[in-house]
């Protein structure tokens, strides 16, 4: 913004008709960028298809974003208004690489630990109290679809909430070399480690009775 104000003031301060300058600088400012407005969703995939077609940069995630950070004209910029010398800023990008990270890898243990001490047992929990309502149903041949088909969906999701687990922590044990390296192996597979396992995780909610679930679920936090 400083960079962007000095030119104005430059240009301004040279005019002989300030109020006359001033409207053409305006004018000249919001057609040069009116590219960069959207009034539409910004968090759909309508504005991906309008940035690619107005030519603008769309980084996807931060992992991909992070390296613009120390793009040639970032840092002529902070050095030229003295906010940061070269290596200050450069080492200000290993900060956030390391912070990235750091956060990635505290989310997905927290991932695995809330999986094996708090959900899978209280799906497994339902799945057996479920199973057990059904035999005596059975023995008295009493239809029971709807616990049977409840409780394989139940069993289904547990073991693949079980496998995304698995392959999660193996991922885990296979972090490359090179900063950059890691903040694109984090986000290429960690999240998307994390990502699967919360898919099974969310199929476990909407099975699991309320009584049973460790967590609020979207409805209390919503309505009570």
């Amino acid at each position: 913004m400083a960079e962007e104000l000095g030119k104005f003031a430059d240009e301004l301060e040279q005019a002989e008709d300030f109020d006359s300058a001033l409207q053409k600088l305006v004018c000249r400012t919001f057609t040069d960028h009116q590219r960069i407005i959207f009034d539409g969703n910004g968090y759909s995939s309508d504005w991906t298809e309008e940035a690619a077609k107005r030519g603008l940069s769309n980084y996807p995630s931060t992992a991909k974003c992070l390296p613009t950070y120390i793009n040639q004209k970032n840092i002529d910029l902070v050095t030229r208004h003295g906010i940061y010398t070269e290596d200050e800023f450069r080492a200000r990008y290993d900060i956030n690489l390391d912070a990235y990270r750091k956060i990635i890898n505290i989310e997905a243990k927290t991932c695995i630990d809330m999986v094996f001490h708090q959900i899978l047992p209280a799906a497994l929990h339902y799945a057996r109290d479920l199973s057990s309502a059904i035999k005596p149903k059975m023995e008295l041949h009493i239809p029971c679809k709807t616990e049977t088909k409840i409780a394989q969906k139940l069993s289904e999701a547990a073991d693949a909430l079980y496998m995304c687990c698995e392959k999660l922590q193996q991922d885990l044990q296979k972090i490359p070399e090179g900063k950059e390296n890691i903040v694109n192996y984090y986000h290429d597979e960690i999240v998307a480690d994390m990502d699967a396992l919360r898919k099974q995780a969310d199929i476990l909610e909407a099975l699991t009775d309320k009584n049973y679930w460790p967590y609020p679920t979207y409805s209390d936090l919503l309505f009570y």
